[in-house]
């Protein structure tokens, strides 16, 4: 059983680690102080995918903690509820009439079957990460989204595919900060090789979304967070080949973890870990105000520039600072950032406290690229 300690008085420190979204270090923390409040505990076995131990904690805090701890315990369990395809666990967990939570309760929790690890072709196309799948019986070519909550698809693709599109009075957030209203629809089945997953939500974008230029229509859609954590991992070998389902023990400890649906992983930067949002969906690698507030040496040889941000919310011109190149190692791997966009203004509200988005152009600089979401790692080779 877990102690269960709702009041105890938090350290400074563990205030500030939470606060921050300090995740890792919070974790670390916590290993030093198991009378830390339950709160706490719970938020980072919500964060590492400890489910069992996320829900004990969180609902304890829910049923005797104080109204804001008792809110941010329901948010930490909705996400994961979320994030593992649970939606009506997540809309139970509240009475708010919220255009989100009205979504939720009217989704079908996803499910998949059990599956050996399998190998589809796959292959990077502009800065997107391709493979086959099929809906309903009906081909069709997605990239892999990590940092998308759902999975989504264009208005043309659904038609095309004849799924049912639902109005829906939610909206995304998207890469510019801005807002954009969504439909959404259910593929009753979600073929990968052998894995099967049924009820597969999809936001239903406008065709005009930035996100579809240019694409052919078997190629507007992509798979997002719930169906990566289902398929458990994700392996791509640059000769064209993306292994799935493929999980390993880990010795080491994760460098991967969740912030609400954002998958956050650990890099080091000039032997400093630093979080970054883990986004496969992203084509160009961005790097935050908070890596400009804390390294500003790195800034001075480069030069003051406008970024131009494409995605869901349409298109928006932030200022940066272009830097020549960057150096992260990611899962013990050197990678170049070259140019870095360091941007010098907020652009979605994980950028107020992370150091950057790393996308697909530093990632496939490796010939082999793991992401694991069940044992939580992040390798490159």
């Amino acid at each position: 059983m877990f102690s269960v300690a709702l009041w105890a008085q938090a350290s400074p420190d563990l205030k500030q680690l939470y606060d921050r979204h300090e995740w890792f270090l919070l974790r670390d923390a916590l290993t030093r102080d198991p009378s830390a409040p339950a709160l706490y505990r719970g938020a980072v076995a919500a964060a590492f995918n400890n489910v069992a131990e996320a829900q004990q904690l969180l609902k304890a805090v829910m049923d005797k903690g104080s109204d804001s701890e008792a809110d941010d315990a329901n948010k930490w369990l909705m996400y994961l509820y979320v994030r593992t395809g649970q939606y009506q666990k997540a809309a139970a967990l509240t009475d708010d009439d919220t255009g989100m939570v009205r979504m939720l309760r009217q989704l079908p929790d996803q499910s998949i079957n059990d599956f050996a690890p399998i190998t589809v072709p796959a292959k990077i196309s502009n800065r997107q990460l391709f493979f086959p799948a099929s809906i309903s019986g009906k081909p069709i070519e997605f990239f892999l989204d990590s940092d998308a909550n759902f999975s989504f698809m264009s208005e043309a693709q659904a038609r095309n595919l004849g799924l049912a599109v639902h109005d829906s009075a939610a909206s995304v957030h998207g890469v510019t900060g801005k807002d954009t209203a969504f439909r959404v629809a259910v593929a009753d089945q979600l073929a990968i090789g052998a894995a099967q997953l049924t009820h597969v939500a999809f936001l239903v974008l406008p065709d005009s979304s930035e996100v579809f230029r240019s694409a052919p229509l078997s190629r507007q859609g992509a798979l997002g967070i719930p169906v990566l954590t289902a398929l458990r991992s994700i392996r791509f070998v640059k000769q064209g080949t993306l292994e799935i389902g493929a999980t390993r023990a880990q010795n080491d400890t994760p460098n991967l973890c969740f912030d609400g649906f954002d998958p956050v992983a650990r890099v080091d930067f000039e032997q400093r870990p630093l979080p970054v949002v883990l986004d496969t969906g992203a084509q160009v690698t961005e790097i935050w105000p908070s890596f400009a507030n804390q390294f500003p040496e790195c800034l001075k040889s480069g030069k003051n520039s406008s970024k131009l941000e494409n995605g869901f919310g349409g298109r928006a011109h932030i200022p940066e600072r272009l830097v020549p190149d960057l150096t992260l190692c990611i899962g013990g791997f050197d990678t170049h950032v070259h140019p870095a966009h360091v941007l010098l203004a907020q652009t979605v509200p994980a950028s107020d406290w992370y150091y950057g988005r790393l996308g697909l152009d530093v990632l496939s600089q490796a010939d082999d690229i793991t992401i694991d979401f069940a044992s939580l790692h992040v390798t490159l080779r």
